[in-house]
């Protein structure tokens, strides 16, 4: 994995070792975190209608799209934001046989086109998968920020002032555009997003192109 294209630096890496010292150990434990999530988020969800490694790959892409908006905008924020996108869905892994149980009245609920997937969970079970995704991350004793973020990437402008949320948000948009099965896709960003990130046309641009190549690099790593 440390000699992908996405990893990689100078020259051949022929030991664990050499990973260690190459990459340093917040990229190492990065790399781990990304094998180890592989698993955990790679099954498919058939409540969702997600094939296997789709939640994983759309994971990945926003960790990755989180990591260079906050690099661009927050750059104090770029690990932990990286590790806010790889697990800012986490909690579909949970809702998903309970979805399942009951698909005939999400069926229903979502036959109205103005009815999205997640009113649905709020309106059927009282939260949603990002409520419980969040709470998912305060039982992994993640730091308060990352679960404020994760909780509200949906509506960042509902977070107390939390900028990761709004980065993650950004992400989990462009993910949408560059590594989904829908082409043509517009991000759909967050009015409050635009103003505190400031995000301009070319910078979404910028990191939409990088970001299904990024996510291919760190695919073929894991599977090879």
């Amino acid at each position: 994995m440390a000699n992908s294209a996405y990893y990689s630096r100078m020259g051949r890496v022929s030991s664990v070792q050499e990973a260690a010292v190459v990459l340093g150990l917040k990229t190492l434990g990065e790399l781990i975190t990304v094998a180890f999530t592989s698993r955990l988020l790679g099954n498919s969800l058939k409540g969702y209608g997600l094939p296997a490694r789709s939640l994983w790959k759309h994971s990945l892409a926003a960790a990755v799209g989180s990591r260079m908006i906050a690099n661009l905008k927050f750059s104090a924020l770029a690990n932990e934001a990286f590790l806010a996108g790889l697990v800012h869905d986490a909690g579909k892994l949970i809702l998903d046989p309970y979805i399942l149980e009951r698909k005939d009245e999400f069926s229903e609920y979502l036959t109205d086109d103005k009815q999205t997937f997640l009113s649905a969970e709020k309106k059927l079970f009282g939260f949603d998968h990002a409520e419980i995704a969040a709470k998912v991350c305060q039982k992994w004793s993640l730091p308060r920020s990352t679960s404020i973020a994760i909780e509200y990437h949906h509506d960042p402008s509902r977070s107390p002032g939390n900028k990761l949320a709004y980065v993650v948000h950004a992400a989990d948009q462009i993910a949408k555009c560059s590594y989904t099965d829908t082409e043509g896709r517009t991000c759909e960003f967050d009015d409050d997003s635009i103003q505190i990130l400031r995000i301009e046309k070319n910078d979404v641009e910028l990191i939409v192109g990088k970001v299904a190549k990024c996510v291919d690099d760190i695919v073929e790593a894991v599977e090879s």
